[in-house]
Protein backbone atom coordinates (compact mmCIF):
# COMPACT_ATOMS: atom_id res chain seq x y z
CA UNK A 1 0.00 0.00 0.00
CA UNK A 2 1.42 3.40 -0.97
CA UNK A 3 2.36 6.21 1.39
CA UNK A 4 -0.22 8.44 -0.35
CA UNK A 5 -3.01 6.35 1.15
CA UNK A 6 -1.43 5.79 4.54
CA UNK A 7 -1.54 9.54 5.07
CA UNK A 8 -5.36 9.35 4.99
CA UNK A 9 -5.38 7.58 8.33
CA UNK A 10 -7.24 4.56 6.93
CA UNK A 11 -10.60 5.77 8.25
CA UNK A 12 -13.73 3.86 7.26
CA UNK A 13 -15.99 5.55 4.74
CA UNK A 14 -16.49 6.22 1.04
CA UNK A 15 -13.40 7.11 -0.99
CA UNK A 16 -12.50 8.15 -4.49
CA UNK A 17 -9.68 5.70 -5.12
CA UNK A 18 -6.82 5.61 -7.60
CA UNK A 19 -5.43 2.10 -7.64
CA UNK A 20 -3.38 -0.37 -9.62
CA UNK A 21 -5.43 -3.30 -10.92
CA UNK A 22 -3.35 -6.32 -11.90
CA UNK A 23 -6.23 -8.45 -13.15
CA UNK A 24 -4.49 -8.99 -16.50
CA UNK A 25 -0.92 -8.78 -15.24
CA UNK A 26 -0.49 -5.34 -16.84
CA UNK A 27 -0.96 -3.22 -13.70
CA UNK A 28 -3.62 -0.87 -15.12
CA UNK A 29 -4.18 2.38 -13.19
CA UNK A 30 -7.91 2.89 -12.53
CA UNK A 31 -10.18 5.30 -10.65
CA UNK A 32 -13.25 4.09 -8.76
CA UNK A 33 -15.50 4.90 -5.82
CA UNK A 34 -14.91 2.40 -3.02
CA UNK A 35 -15.82 1.98 0.64
CA UNK A 36 -13.39 1.04 3.38
CA UNK A 37 -14.84 -0.95 6.28
CA UNK A 38 -13.69 -0.74 9.86
CA UNK A 39 -11.79 -4.02 9.44
CA UNK A 40 -9.78 -2.60 6.52
CA UNK A 41 -11.59 -4.25 3.60
CA UNK A 42 -12.11 -2.31 0.36
CA UNK A 43 -15.34 -2.80 -1.62
CA UNK A 44 -16.06 -1.34 -5.07
CA UNK A 45 -19.15 0.90 -4.75
CA UNK A 46 -20.45 0.01 -8.22
CA UNK A 47 -19.97 -3.76 -8.27
CA UNK A 48 -20.09 -4.41 -4.49
CA UNK A 49 -17.11 -6.73 -4.95
CA UNK A 50 -13.70 -6.67 -3.21
CA UNK A 51 -11.54 -3.97 -4.77
CA UNK A 52 -8.20 -5.71 -4.24
CA UNK A 53 -8.56 -9.19 -5.73
CA UNK A 54 -5.32 -10.00 -7.53
CA UNK A 55 -1.67 -10.21 -6.57
CA UNK A 56 -0.13 -6.85 -7.37
CA UNK A 57 -3.35 -4.86 -6.79
CA UNK A 58 -2.48 -1.71 -4.84
CA UNK A 59 -4.16 1.46 -3.53
CA UNK A 60 -2.15 4.42 -4.84
CA UNK A 61 -4.24 7.37 -3.69
CA UNK A 62 -7.53 7.71 -1.85
CA UNK A 63 -9.69 10.71 -1.00
CA UNK A 64 -12.17 10.34 1.84
CA UNK A 65 -15.50 11.75 0.71
CA UNK A 66 -17.55 11.70 3.90
CA UNK A 67 -15.40 13.95 6.07
CA UNK A 68 -17.20 17.36 6.31
CA UNK A 69 -13.95 19.27 6.87
CA UNK A 70 -12.00 17.72 4.00
CA UNK A 71 -14.88 17.16 1.56
CA UNK A 72 -14.45 20.19 -0.76
CA UNK A 73 -10.71 19.68 -1.30
CA UNK A 74 -11.06 15.92 -1.53
CA UNK A 75 -13.83 16.11 -4.13
CA UNK A 76 -11.96 18.68 -6.23
CA UNK A 77 -8.73 16.69 -6.18
CA UNK A 78 -10.47 13.39 -6.84
CA UNK A 79 -12.56 14.78 -9.71
CA UNK A 80 -9.47 16.31 -11.33
CA UNK A 81 -7.62 13.01 -11.05
CA UNK A 82 -10.60 11.13 -12.46
CA UNK A 83 -10.67 13.46 -15.47
CA UNK A 84 -6.93 13.08 -15.97
CA UNK A 85 -7.50 9.33 -16.17
CA UNK A 86 -10.43 9.67 -18.62
CA UNK A 87 -12.98 8.52 -16.01
CA UNK A 88 -15.29 11.30 -17.14
CA UNK A 89 -18.61 9.85 -16.01
CA UNK A 90 -17.38 9.28 -12.47
CA UNK A 91 -15.81 12.74 -12.37
CA UNK A 92 -19.12 14.19 -13.56
CA UNK A 93 -21.00 12.41 -10.77
CA UNK A 94 -18.49 13.61 -8.19
CA UNK A 95 -18.65 17.23 -9.31
CA UNK A 96 -22.45 16.98 -9.38
CA UNK A 97 -22.53 15.83 -5.76
CA UNK A 98 -20.33 18.73 -4.78
CA UNK A 99 -22.16 21.37 -6.84
CA UNK A 100 -25.55 20.39 -5.43
CA UNK A 101 -24.40 20.05 -1.87
CA UNK A 102 -25.06 16.32 -1.71
CA UNK A 103 -23.02 14.68 1.02
CA UNK A 104 -21.72 11.18 0.47
CA UNK A 105 -23.07 9.09 3.36
CA UNK A 106 -20.62 8.05 6.03
CA UNK A 107 -20.20 4.30 6.24
CA UNK A 108 -19.66 3.82 9.92
CA UNK A 109 -19.99 0.15 10.93
CA UNK A 110 -23.73 -0.64 10.65
CA UNK A 111 -25.71 -2.68 13.09
CA UNK A 112 -26.48 -5.26 10.42
CA UNK A 113 -25.21 -6.20 6.96
CA UNK A 114 -28.64 -5.28 5.58
CA UNK A 115 -28.08 -1.69 6.72
CA UNK A 116 -24.70 -1.57 5.01
CA UNK A 117 -26.20 -2.87 1.76
CA UNK A 118 -29.00 -0.28 1.86
CA UNK A 119 -26.48 2.52 2.55
CA UNK A 120 -24.37 1.52 -0.44
CA UNK A 121 -27.38 1.21 -2.71
CA UNK A 122 -28.80 4.55 -1.53
CA UNK A 123 -25.51 6.26 -2.40
CA UNK A 124 -25.69 4.78 -5.91
CA UNK A 125 -29.32 5.91 -6.26
CA UNK A 126 -28.44 9.46 -5.21
CA UNK A 127 -25.61 9.63 -7.73
CA UNK A 128 -27.96 8.54 -10.54
CA UNK A 129 -30.58 11.11 -9.51
CA UNK A 130 -27.97 13.87 -9.30
CA UNK A 131 -26.74 13.15 -12.82
CA UNK A 132 -30.35 13.18 -14.07
CA UNK A 133 -30.95 16.61 -12.50
CA UNK A 134 -27.88 18.06 -14.20
CA UNK A 135 -29.32 16.81 -17.50
CA UNK A 136 -32.52 18.73 -16.76
CA UNK A 137 -34.71 15.85 -15.69
CA UNK A 138 -37.12 16.24 -12.80
CA UNK A 139 -40.73 16.82 -11.83
CA UNK A 140 -41.47 13.34 -10.54
CA UNK A 141 -42.81 14.83 -7.29
CA UNK A 142 -45.22 17.19 -9.09
CA UNK A 143 -48.58 15.57 -9.98
CA UNK A 144 -49.13 18.27 -12.61
CA UNK A 145 -46.03 17.15 -14.47
CA UNK A 146 -45.91 13.44 -13.75
CA UNK A 147 -48.65 11.00 -12.77
CA UNK A 148 -48.11 7.90 -10.64
CA UNK A 149 -49.42 5.90 -13.59
CA UNK A 150 -46.55 7.19 -15.72
CA UNK A 151 -44.01 6.35 -13.01
CA UNK A 152 -45.43 2.82 -12.75
CA UNK A 153 -45.28 2.42 -16.56
CA UNK A 154 -41.65 3.56 -16.59
CA UNK A 155 -40.74 1.14 -13.80
CA UNK A 156 -42.34 -1.82 -15.58
CA UNK A 157 -40.59 -0.79 -18.79
CA UNK A 158 -37.20 -0.79 -17.06
CA UNK A 159 -37.54 -4.36 -15.76
CA UNK A 160 -36.68 -5.86 -19.14
CA UNK A 161 -33.61 -3.69 -19.69
CA UNK A 162 -30.07 -4.92 -19.13
CA UNK A 163 -28.02 -1.73 -19.17
CA UNK A 164 -25.55 -0.72 -16.49
CA UNK A 165 -27.26 1.37 -13.82
CA UNK A 166 -30.70 -0.16 -14.41
CA UNK A 167 -30.93 -1.43 -10.82
CA UNK A 168 -30.58 2.16 -9.63
CA UNK A 169 -33.18 3.37 -12.16
CA UNK A 170 -35.71 0.76 -11.01
CA UNK A 171 -35.06 1.56 -7.36
CA UNK A 172 -35.42 5.30 -7.94
CA UNK A 173 -38.74 4.82 -9.73
CA UNK A 174 -39.96 2.63 -6.85
CA UNK A 175 -38.84 5.35 -4.42
CA UNK A 176 -40.80 7.97 -6.38
CA UNK A 177 -43.97 5.86 -6.26
CA UNK A 178 -43.46 5.28 -2.54
CA UNK A 179 -42.95 8.97 -1.84
CA UNK A 180 -46.00 9.87 -3.90
CA UNK A 181 -48.04 7.50 -1.67
CA UNK A 182 -49.11 5.55 -4.74
CA UNK A 183 -51.36 2.55 -4.32
CA UNK A 184 -49.31 -0.60 -5.10
CA UNK A 185 -52.15 -1.63 -7.41
CA UNK A 186 -50.93 0.99 -9.90
CA UNK A 187 -47.83 -1.14 -10.48
CA UNK A 188 -49.90 -4.30 -11.04
CA UNK A 189 -52.10 -2.40 -13.48
CA UNK A 190 -49.07 -1.12 -15.38
CA UNK A 191 -47.65 -4.64 -15.59
CA UNK A 192 -51.00 -6.00 -16.86
CA UNK A 193 -51.21 -3.24 -19.47
CA UNK A 194 -47.67 -3.99 -20.65
CA UNK A 195 -48.49 -7.69 -20.92
CA UNK A 196 -51.64 -6.88 -22.91
CA UNK A 197 -49.68 -4.64 -25.29
CA UNK A 198 -47.12 -7.39 -25.79
CA UNK A 199 -49.86 -9.94 -26.47
CA UNK A 200 -51.43 -7.65 -29.08
CA UNK A 201 -48.08 -7.15 -30.80
CA UNK A 202 -47.57 -10.93 -30.83
CA UNK A 203 -51.10 -11.86 -31.98
CA UNK A 204 -50.49 -15.13 -33.89
CA UNK A 205 -53.66 -14.73 -35.97
CA UNK A 206 -52.41 -11.42 -37.36
CA UNK A 207 -49.03 -12.99 -38.03
CA UNK A 208 -50.74 -15.81 -39.94
CA UNK A 209 -52.68 -13.35 -42.10
CA UNK A 210 -49.52 -11.41 -42.89
CA UNK A 211 -47.71 -14.64 -43.82
CA UNK A 212 -50.60 -15.83 -46.02
CA UNK A 213 -50.26 -12.66 -48.07
CA UNK A 214 -46.81 -13.86 -49.14
CA UNK A 215 -48.19 -17.17 -50.48
CA UNK A 216 -50.22 -18.01 -53.58
CA UNK A 217 -53.92 -18.62 -53.01
CA UNK A 218 -53.69 -22.43 -52.92
CA UNK A 219 -50.78 -22.50 -50.45
CA UNK A 220 -52.36 -19.81 -48.32
CA UNK A 221 -55.59 -21.78 -47.86
CA UNK A 222 -53.71 -25.03 -47.16
CA UNK A 223 -51.59 -23.27 -44.54
CA UNK A 224 -54.66 -21.68 -42.91
CA UNK A 225 -56.48 -25.03 -42.82
CA UNK A 226 -53.55 -26.78 -41.12
CA UNK A 227 -53.04 -23.90 -38.70
CA UNK A 228 -56.74 -23.73 -37.76
CA UNK A 229 -56.80 -27.50 -37.14
CA UNK A 230 -53.81 -27.20 -34.83
CA UNK A 231 -51.50 -29.15 -37.13
CA UNK A 232 -48.56 -26.94 -36.25
CA UNK A 233 -45.93 -29.60 -36.91
CA UNK A 234 -47.26 -29.95 -40.45
CA UNK A 235 -47.23 -26.17 -40.86
CA UNK A 236 -43.61 -25.91 -39.81
CA UNK A 237 -42.60 -28.84 -42.05
CA UNK A 238 -44.38 -27.65 -45.20
CA UNK A 239 -43.85 -23.91 -44.66
CA UNK A 240 -40.54 -23.56 -42.78
CA UNK A 241 -40.33 -19.91 -43.80
CA UNK A 242 -43.37 -19.04 -41.64
CA UNK A 243 -42.28 -16.64 -38.85
CA UNK A 244 -42.23 -17.72 -35.21
CA UNK A 245 -44.98 -15.18 -34.44
CA UNK A 246 -47.44 -17.53 -36.20
CA UNK A 247 -46.95 -20.07 -33.41
CA UNK A 248 -46.15 -18.05 -30.29
CA UNK A 249 -49.35 -18.06 -28.24
CA UNK A 250 -51.09 -20.51 -30.57
CA UNK A 251 -49.01 -23.67 -30.25
CA UNK A 252 -48.62 -24.57 -26.55
CA UNK A 253 -45.71 -26.87 -27.42
CA UNK A 254 -43.80 -24.28 -29.42
CA UNK A 255 -40.43 -23.26 -28.00
CA UNK A 256 -39.08 -19.89 -29.09
CA UNK A 257 -35.98 -20.39 -31.18
CA UNK A 258 -36.87 -23.94 -32.21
Amino acid sequence: MSENFKQCGERSGVYAVRFRSNWDGEGDILMVFASLSADGKWVDEETNKPLLEYEGDEILQAWLLNDPEDLPDAMTQAAASLEDNNCLEQAFALRTWFAMGISVPALSPPSHSDDAAVDRFAAAMKAKLAMARVKGRGGWDDPAQCSVELLAKLLVGHVGKGNTGNFEDIANLAMMLHQRNADPKVLAEAAAAAAHDTAEKNDPALAVLRFMMTLDDHDAMDYLRAWNEGCFAECRKEWPEAPAECYIGADPLYVIGS
